[in-house]
C-alpha cells in the first residue's frame, strides 16, 4: 500500500512556519500577499499583513530548504483590467515580484493569464486552480493544450469520484493534485460567486477598497449546522486514506489555510505527514477561531477594510462581529476508519443523493457532535444577518 503523498502546504508568511513544521513530505509552499493587484482567493480581511520585503525574505528561506514556492495570483476574476494598459503592467509587475522571490510555480484561475504568464515565462511552471473548477477529462485537456503543469481538481465535484479521478489521470500528462481539508459543500452553488468576491477584496485599488460580507461563507455554514450530512457529502480526505488517491494517479495533496495561525497549520501537516490523526477530524480543518488574522488583527486592519459607512450600517454590522465563531463541533476521526470504502469501490450516486443514498447522512447521524445550544445560537446569529442582508436593513442608517 501506498504511502502519504508529497505535500503543497499554506503559508500564512510569518516567520514562526518554517521552525513548526515538519518537512518531511512538504514538496512545496504556497502563498501570497495579503493584497496584489491581482487578488486571490482569500479576502484581505483575513489574511495578516505582511511587507514585501518581510514575504520574499519568508519564501527564501524555504527555498534554502530545498523547497518550492508557489505564489498564487488565482483570481477569478479582475474587473476585465487584464485587457488595459495598466492592468496589463500590474501583471508583468506581480509575476517580476514573484519570481524575484524566487517562486518556482504560480497559480492561476484565469484562462488567459495562463496564457499570458506562459508566453512573458516560458519557463516558469504554471498550475490551475482548484477554484478553475476542472472536473472532467475534457477540461483537463483543454488546461493542458493551453500549457498547464498541474491542476489542482475541483474540490466541490470530483474528490470522491474515483473513475473519474482516474479518467482525468488518463487525460492529463502532468501533476494532478487534489484539496484534503476543504469543507466545501458538494456541487456548491455558491463556488463561482465566492470566488469573485474573495479575489476582488484582495485586490489593490479595487473599487470594493477590501470590504466584504462573506455571504457564501454564511450560507454554507447554515446549510452544515441544519444538517452536518452536507459536511460528510463534502470532498475532504482524511490522512488516513491518502493511499486511495496514489492509486488512481494523483500526485500531491494540497492543504489549506494560509489564513490560519502557524501552530495549527504545522498540526494539519503533521496529521497528513503521519497519515493517521488521533482526535476531532475538524481539528484538520480551517475555522475563524484558529484564524490568524482575527486573532491578532490590529486595529488599523479593521479601520482599513471595514470602516466603510458609505457602504453599510456600521452599527448594525458590528453585532455580528463574531457571527462565525461558534465552538468546534466534534467528529472522531477514528469512527471513520473505512469510510472512504463506499465512494473507492463506486457505491455513490450523487443523482440518488437525499433520495434513495442517504449514506453521508447516517454517518453524520452517528457521528457528528455539537452542543445543541450553541448550534441554535449559531443559526440564530447567521440568520439574522442574512435577514438584515436580504432585507436591505443592514445597508440603511436610521430608524
Amino acid at each position: 500500500m501506498a504511502g502519504p503523498l508529497p505535500l503543497c502546504v499554506p503559508s500564512n508568511l510569518q516567520e514562526d512556519l518554517l521552525d513548526l513544521l515538519d518537512l518531511t513530505r512538504v514538496r512545496e509552499v504556497y502563498g501570497k500577499l495579503q493584497e496584489d493587484p491581482l487578488g486571490g482567493g482569500r479576502s484581505s480581511l483575513i489574511l495578516p499583513r505582511v511587507s514585501r520585503r518581510m514575504a520574499a525574505r519568508h519564501i527564501r528561506s524555504f527555498r534554502d530548504r530545498g523547497i518550492s514556492f508557489n505564489y498564487l495570483l488565482n483570481a477569478t476574476c479582475m474587473d476585465n483590467r487584464e485587457f488595459t494598459r495598466q492592468g496589463r503592467r500590474q501583471i508583468e509587475d506581480t509575476l517580476a515580484f514573484a519570481l524575484d522571490c524566487g517562486a518556482d510555480v504560480v497559480t492561476v484561475s484565469i484562462p488567459f493569464l495562463l496564457e499570458l504568464t506562459r508566453a512573458l515565462h516560458p519557463g516558469l511552471r504554471v498550475a490551475v486552480s482548484t477554484m478553475t473548477g476542472v472536473d472532467s477529462p475534457e477540461m483537463a485537456a483543454y488546461f493542458q493544450k493551453l500549457g498547464a503543469d498541474r491542476i489542482t481538481l475541483s474540490v466541490t465535484d470530483v474528490n470522491r469520484d474515483f473513475e473519474r479521478l482516474a479518467a482525468i489521470r488518463r487525460q492529463f500528462k502532468g501533476e494532478l493534485q487534489v484539496i484534503a481539508n476543504l469543507e466545501c459543500l458538494r456541487g456548491c452553488p455558491f463556488t463561482r460567486h465566492h470566488g469573485n468576491i474573495n479575489s476582488h477584496s484582495s485586490q489593490t485599488g479595487h473599487e470594493s477598497g477590501g470590504f466584504v460580507v462573506d455571504v457564501c461563507y454564511l450560507s454554507c455554514s447554515t446549510l452544515r449546522l441544519e444538517d452536518p450530512g452536507h459536511f460528510f457529502k463534502a470532498g475532504w480526505i482524511r490522512p488516513e486514506d491518502q493511499h486511495h488517491y496514489a492509486a488512481v494517479g494523483i500526485d500531491s495533496i494540497k492543504l489549506v489555510s494560509r489564513a490560519m495561525a502557524s501552530e495549527q497549520i504545522a498540526r494539519i501537516v503533521s496529521a497528513y505527514t503521519a497519515g493517521r490523526y488521533e482526535g476531532n477530524l475538524l481539528d484538520l480543518f480551517s475555522h475563524p477561531t484558529n484564524n490568524l488574522a482575527y486573532r491578532n488583527r490590529s486595529r488599523w486592519s479593521e479601520l482599513k477594510y471595514m470602516l466603510k459607512p458609505s457602504r453599510m450600517n456600521l452599527w448594525r454590522l458590528s453585532r455580528y462581529k463574531d457571527v462565525f465563531r461558534w465552538p468546534i463541533p466534534t467528529i472522531d476521526n477514528r469512527s471513520l476508519d473505512g469510510f472512504i470504502d463506499f465512494f473507492v469501490q463506486g457505491k455513490c450516486r450523487p443523482s440518488e443523493c437525499e433520495v434513495r443514498c442517504r449514506y453521508c447522512f447516517e454517518v453524520a447521524e452517528r457521528t457528528f457532535r455539537m452542543d445543541e445550544v450553541e448550534r441554535r445560537k449559531a443559526l440564530e446569529q447567521l440568520g439574522r444577518l442574512k435577514r438584515d442582508l436580504l432585507s436591505g436593513d443592514i445597508f440603511r442608517w436610521g430608524p
